[in-house]
């Protein structure tokens, strides 16, 4: 009897941390592409690609997370075996059309929003950049969601990885032949995505691009999406919130130091990112109250478990920053060590959101996107008016810890609720 949890249990532990040693291997090669740009760019410059950056994921993410989140639990509740009715094919549908028609906005959009947070007169080509990378992203992403439906956390890893490799590459052959420039930097990142998706065997196959999705399929994608998509898109907002408030209150330098320090505090975002990527569809599987408590202990266990190697941080980041970044990111090491606590607790307890996703409750998801983003407006705006970039750090764990105790709230609700109901109460 205790067999088969303990067995899914250390699937769940091998997968997460497949995912997340990838993901690690993947921030590192991207670390490394982000360092060169830093060193050759400067805080200013490295600014500039950090905003470029933002933008690209925000068009992104509008056709991006959310929908992919949706194709995971559809597959997850409904697996299909006929190709013509493929899932996949409704999703790839909708993130081409839409991800075109927001590429298309991104450019139009571009030169003002330059002038807005970089400066008047600043070059608008680093967000024309982004916005077409944008697309490219989108394809990228779904064909990872596929391959997390399937369990095949081995491609949806070379995915990561493929990219990261290839922006490297490309960031270090602009560096060594010293042409590189905010505007290059971004198509290094871009170039990455669309490298990846084309070497890819789903994109490499004619049915992935021909298959028509079903109708059916189509109009539950866009109802599981909905919220989603409103969520991650808010997500994202008051997750880069701060380097946008910093480039427009304490100009564009203070924005690419504290870019820098969140490269570093990403090596952990990315263990909650791994965690939720593993756990989700296990999560969504589950068909009773039992089983559902089951797997959320199990994800809580594995989240602790994986956080414990994370806890040496504290110690060697900052000669680590120091070394890499040289002395122009002195002031990105106390703000790394300041915001890690709250990474970490969230490490913790944002993979519990998919309990969320298999009640039904991504509403909820999406109205505590919403609280977090006015929260985050509120501390930000008053953390850098009053102490600049130490203030930047102090707003972004008080954040992080709140959000961490709402998410454990609403989880534990959702928990007793499924087990009232099995009751019949």
């Amino acid at each position: 009897m205790t067999s088969q949890p303990a067995a899914g249990g250390a699937r769940s532990a091998s997968h997460t941390l497949l995912v997340f040693g990838s993901s690690v291997l993947g921030t590192l090669l991207g670390l490394l592409a982000n360092v060169l740009a830093m060193r050759a760019l400067g805080p200013a410059g490295f600014g500039v690609v950090a905003l470029a950056a933002t933008y690209l994921t925000v068009l992104w993410q509008l056709t991006g997370r959310g929908f992919d989140q949706a194709l995971v639990r559809l597959l997850a509740e409904r697996p299909s075996t006929d190709p013509g009715h493929a899932p996949h094919a409704a999703a790839l549908r909708l993130k081409l059309v839409l991800g075109a028609a927001l590429a298309a906005l991104g450019v139009l959009l571009a030169a003002p929003l330059a002038a807005f947070f970089v400066g008047p007169g600043a070059s608008a080509w680093p967000f024309v950049v982004a916005s077409i990378g944008s697309l490219f992203a989108t394809v990228w992403g779904c064909l990872g969601a596929v391959a997390q439906s399937r369990h095949e956390f081995g491609r949806f890893c070379a995915l990561q990885l493929g990219s990261a490799a290839l922006r490297a590459l490309l960031t270090a052959g602009l560096v060594l032949a010293a042409i590189l420039t905010p505007a290059l930097a971004v198509a290094a990142m871009a170039g990455s995505y669309l490298g990846a998706m084309l070497v890819s065997r789903d994109a490499r196959s004619a049915s992935f691009w021909t298959t028509a999705g079903d109708a059916a399929q189509r109009s539950t994608l866009v109802r599981y999406a909905r919220w989603l998509v409103i969520s991650s898109t808010i997500h994202l907002l008051y997750s880069r919130l701060d380097q946008l408030m910093l480039a427009r209150m304490a100009g564009i330098e203070a924005a690419g130091t504290y870019a820098a320090a969140a490269q570093f505090i990403q090596i952990v975002d990315l263990l909650t990112g791994a965690l939720l990527t593993v756990m989700l569809p296990r999560i969504c599987a589950a068909r009773d109250a039992q089983a559902l408590s089951r797997e959320a202990r199990a994800c809580l266990r594995t989240s602790l478990l994986l956080i414990v190697p994370a806890l040496p941080a504290f110690v060697v980041a900052g000669p680590l920053i120091r070394a890499l970044l040289g002395p122009a990111y002195a002031a990105a090491v106390p703000l790394f060590l300041v915001i890690l606590p709250g990474a970490l607790v969230n490490a913790a307890t944002h993979p519990l959101q998919a309990v969320l996703h298999n009640r039904g409750r991504t509403h909820w998801i999406t109205v505590l996107d919403v609280l977090t983003l006015l929260l985050s407006a509120a501390a930000f705006y008053v953390g850098i008016a009053l102490y600049g970039l130490p203030g930047a750090g102090a707003a972004a764990l008080l954040v992080r810890l709140l959000v961490s105790a709402a998410i454990s709230i609403l989880v534990l609700i959702e928990l007793r609720r499924s087990h009232d109901v099995a009751k019949g109460l």
